[in-house]
């Protein structure tokens, strides 16, 4: 009997060399086997034929548990499903053939997100052996407010002032900010929402007020939604203690941001608490332990 292979495949000129350690650690052939250090030896890991892929793709590991595992197959416009190697669910998909290349995910439970930086990042959901759907992330809302991450991507001399502090208002910005691609997007005038209907001109757009604002003076304190289709979307996400970490954007690639502990859709920053929301950069945290 033999336990100890580290010695791997032997030449036969070897056999009945019963005085080598070598001998006694080897074997004559071994296919389609890793070998282990401690001398056992695991089957190596292939593929198999299973049905003809659609064109070029990825290939995603999807473990709801130990004893259901899916096969993802991502291809232009679909993603299909395969479960003990038989396509049981599909459902449309917005990334191009080229896109497919960018696309990162990570997975909690039944939930599997995904994130490309020029795409919004969407939500598979397994809700049953044959049911699947891919949905928009959605983060918590307490009325009006959503707890989306923010950030200030204009000259920080740059003011807005809106006509009201209620209802659909216009707001002037003192320096051509504005996009047309902000249209529908959300910013924050002294950390109330509002959400821009139109964009008018580089200085100016009409919005609606979601959260009464403290009055209509020029002021600095601003910012917008940190992701939007003027902005970029998510280059990546991950699950750690508890908490939703989105890692960089396409316009901020080296900033992250942290969920609240326990709340993974919340990014209300809060009043800076060890449980709330965090963001920061990579500059940031240079700053902190220089």
């Amino acid at each position: 009997m033999k336990t100890n292979f580290t010695a791997g495949e032997i030449s036969r000129r070897l056999l009945g060399r019963g005085d080598l350690r070598a001998y006694d650690n080897g074997a004559l052939a071994l296919r389609n086997l890793f070998i282990h250090p401690t001398g056992g030896v695991t089957r190596r890991s292939g593929l198999a034929f299973v049905d003809p892929a659609r064109g070029d793709g990825r290939l995603v590991a999807f473990e709801f548990n130990t004893e259901q595992t899916y096969l993802l197959v991502f291809s232009e416009g679909r993603i299909d499903v395969y479960g003990n190697d038989t396509p049981i669910a599909g459902v449309a998909a917005p990334w191009t053939a080229a896109q497919l290349p960018q696309i990162t995910w990570t997975q909690s439970a039944d939930t599997l997100l995904i994130c490309h930086p020029d795409v919004p990042p969407r939500k598979l959901t397994r809700s049953g052996a044959n049911a699947w759907a891919l949905t928009d992330w959605s983060y918590v809302a307490e009325g009006e407010r959503v707890a989306m991450p923010f950030f200030r991507f204009a000259d920080p001399a740059v003011t807005l002032a809106p006509s009201g502090t209620d209802g659909l208002v216009t707001v002037t910005a003192s320096a051509p900010v504005f996009d047309p691609r902000q249209a529908g997007t959300r910013l924050r005038i002294q950390g109330k929402q509002l959400r821009v209907e139109g964009v008018v001109s580089g200085t100016q757009v009409t919005a609606t007020v979601l959260e009464t604002l403290a009055g209509t003076a020029a002021t600095t304190a601003w910012d917008e939604q940190s992701f939007s289709p003027l902005r970029g979307w998510p280059v990546s996400a991950a699950f750690h203690q508890d908490r939703l970490v989105i890692g960089g954007s396409r316009d901020l690639p080296n900033r992250l941001w942290l969920s609240r502990s326990a709340d993974l859709w919340n990014f209300d920053l809060g009043t800076g608490k060890d449980d709330e929301a965090k963001q920061f950069s990579k500059n940031d945290h240079l700053k902190t332990i220089g």
